[in-house]
């Protein structure tokens, strides 16, 4: 029984060490929320709020972001949430 578990806490330190190691995130980061559309167990449509994140063109205080482009994240211009975008550091 002791051996199985000095594996089993061998395998999860193997993969901490491969997958769980520091991270560097960088920003700041401009958020804008859309809404989602899906059918749930029942057919029933259900929304869901999702953020896309973007990083500005120049990493200075007052930074500029290229114009903001949704292609390939199918999401109707009219489910994209301008007012309610932030500017996330």
């Amino acid at each position: 029984m002791e051996e199985r578990e000095g594996y089993r806490r061998a395998a999860e330190d193997e993969v901490i060490g491969l997958w769980g190691g520091e991270q560097t995130v960088a920003g700041p980061f401009l958020v804008v929320p859309y809404t989602t559309r899906h059918k749930d167990e029942d057919g029933k449509v259900a929304e869901a709020t999702e953020l896309a994140f973007f990083l500005p063109a120049e990493l200075r205080l007052e930074g500029s972001f290229e114009p903001l482009v949704f292609t390939g994240w199918r999401v109707a211009p009219q489910d994209i949430r301008w007012e309610e975008a932030y500017l996330a550091l």
